[in-house]
């Protein structure tokens, strides 16, 4: 392609498609050196998930828009899909880009330099505490550059060409002005990341070829990753543990006065971006729940999540040692305190709502608040499971930082979760890293022992295929029995008949129930409401387990720890059994649960 004089909605369409595929192209490679704010080993797929919204949105419009219709359409698609901290500031980028562009039909190169510049200033105005060398460092010298050179050319290609040399310079100076990376030999991800879609726009301005240029992406990372882009040394623990995110729709947004309540909690990382009717929050702190219940002040949340940065750089730190399997699992599970964080366990939440209130699954709700807030609220709660774009992220990223991903979900027969997740694993890029997603058919600490099962033989170097293999074989010799105190969360939940409710109330009647070889519970007898119905679910509990050898038991208790202690008394009595795991019922299954219910498994070799 010859001399360019402007850059029309056309223009701007490809180049932003052709820019957001170099950047999916080099996601493994962003995701390894990716050291600050946080080693988490997820800036690749937070800047690809944002980007390619950037490029569904800018597909999905007419070749004919205007360059102006055309940033703002990239704006608004780059706040709904942003994630992370580089892909907010991203997302702040576009709307600042989008700002200076305006209502203009093509843009010169005068103006394409006047719109960089604003949507520096606005990528650097998005953060309380901005760092240099950053992706922040990098966007300033490049729309510098371009403002520097702009009247002394009116060729736009010419004008990106020379944009991305002073960009990958900049980048090159990174490591002098952070010290996390200096130590760890690494450029910033976020940083070179922005590179990346510099050179995708370029190449295709250059080309004017569109298909070929995306073609392209994958040698042309592939070639540049020469092996020396793995940070060495130790990576720091994050300060906050979440990284947590929200995005909110309203009237006359104050996001001055939103920030400054943001700003009022223990935190870091803290991003406002977006316009003032719609925001995206980005914040790293230990209190998500805080940073919701602040947000919902301002306008209609959602897309709430919280991401466990600490996991996240346990699972770098793990797969840097040994290469191994990474083990994920869904909030339905039960786990010893520490027992995650110790074996670098990934959980995908589930939600809760009650009335318009939405709750990340133990995350900003927790099984004390969600019992005090069963009592309070006059809503019903409900629950809905991740989205397979949930799980999509989460096994891309995990993929990339070992040799595989075992997936071990709550019941298919009591949620659609592990479809989801199964979902999730057939939209991934795994690039041939090996995810394997098992219906665990059980729930709370049954899927509990099996997650451990799942880790003893990741440690034991086996591969995904080989571990999902050992999981399945120890779900066959799982029991699992559960008794309800209560018909009345079951009913209103819809997994019970008010039939069976009234006649539960009426006769004070009380169904004991195991699940099935498919997870699906079945109701094996009933039994008088108070102190001889655990009784008798013990008899039964104890009829399964005789002879059997190597048992591992666990109770889950819907906020009753005296009676789950009592039955793990009882069970230390009756059999050699190494210490009971005792944990409450997650909120999610408290729901359905309600108050006093007791649920005991075990697993025998």
């Amino acid at each position: 392609m010859g001399q360019i004089s402007y850059i029309n909605g056309a223009r701007l369409q490809r180049a932003l498609i052709a820019g957001s595929a170099w950047v999916v192209a080099a996601q493994e490679q962003l995701n390894r050196i990716n050291v600050f704010p946080v080693a988490d080993g997820d800036t690749g797929t937070n800047m690809a998930a944002t980007l390619k919204s950037v490029a569904a949105g800018a597909r999905r419009m007419k070749a004919t828009a205007t360059v102006g219709e055309m940033s703002k359409a990239a704006a608004q698609a780059a706040l709904m899909g942003a994630r992370g901290n580089s892909g907010v500031i991203l997302a702040q980028f576009f709307q600042g880009l989008s700002e200076g562009v305006g209502d203009a039909l093509r843009l010169t190169s005068l103006a394409f330099a006047k719109a960089a510049r604003r949507a520096s200033a606005c990528a650097y105005e998005s953060l309380s505490e901005p760092k240099e060398g950053t992706i922040l460092t990098v966007i300033r010298a490049w729309a510098e550059h371009v403002e520097s050179i702009a009247e002394r050319t009116h060729d736009v290609a010419d004008l990106l060409r020379s944009g991305l040399v002073a960009a990958q310079a900049a980048l090159n100076r990174t490591p002098d002005q952070l010290a996390q990376l200096k130590a760890a030999g690494v450029v910033d991800a976020g940083a070179q990341g922005f590179v990346h879609l510099l050179e995708g726009v370029v190449r295709y301005i250059e080309s004017g070829d569109l298909d070929a240029t995306i073609a392209d992406a994958d040698d042309a990372i592939e070639t540049a990753d020469d092996g020396h882009d793995h940070p060495t040394g130790e990576l720091d623990e994050p300060t906050y543990r979440y990284c947590t995110e929200c995005y909110i729709e309203g009237t006359a947004i104050d996001r001055a006065g939103l920030r400054r309540e943001l700003e009022a909690l223990a935190c870091d990382s803290l991003i406002v971006a977006g316009s003032p009717t719609t925001v995206r929050i980005h914040i790293h702190t230990d209190r998500p729940d805080h940073v919701v219940r602040i947000a919902a002040k301002h306008g209609a949340t959602t897309q709430e999540k919280a991401d466990d940065m600490k996991r996240q750089v346990a699972a770098v730190k793990d797969a840097a040692r040994v290469k191994r399997v990474t083990i994920l699992t869904d909030s339905a599970v039960s786990l010893p305190p520490g027992y995650a964080d110790a074996n670098a366990v990934q959980i995908v939440p589930l939600r809760i709502s009650f009335g318009p209130e939405t709750f990340i699954d133990g995350v900003t709700l927790s099984a004390d608040q969600f019992y005090d807030k069963l009592v309070e609220s006059p809503h019903h709660p409900t629950t809905s499971q991740p989205t397979p774009a949930d799980f999509k992220r989460a096994f891309e990223l995990l993929a990339d930082q070992g040799t595989g991903v075992v997936s071990v979900n709550l019941s298919g027969a009591l949620s659609g979760t592990v479809g989801s997740a199964r979902n999730g694993a057939k939209l991934a890029d795994k690039k041939g890293k090996r995810v394997e997603v098992i219906d665990g058919a059980s729930c709370t600490v049954g899927q509990g022992l099996l997650v451990m099962e799942a880790v003893a033989a990741a440690r034991r170097g086996l591969d995904a295929a080989e571990v999902a293999q050992a999981v399945t074989d120890a779900r066959s010799r799982l029991q699992f029995f559960v008794y309800f105190d209560t018909m009345e969360y079951l009913v209103k939940g819809g997994r019970g008949s008010k039939f069976r409710g009234l006649m539960a109330r009426v006769l004070n009647l009380r169904p004991l129930l195991t699940l099935d070889e498919t997870g699906k519970p079945v109701v094996f007898s009933k039994t008088m409401g108070g102190p001889t119905a655990l009784k008798k679910l013990m008899r039964h509990v104890r009829a399964a387990a005789e002879g059997k050898r190597g048992l591992r038991v666990a109770i889950a208790h819907a906020n009753v720890p005296e009676q789950a202690a009592r039955c793990a008394d009882q069970l230390r009595e009756w059999f050699d059994v190494a210490p009971v795991m005792i944990e409450p019922v997650s909120p999610v299954l408290g729901v359905h649960a309600g108050p006093g219910a007791v649920c005991i498994a075990f697993l025998h070799d």
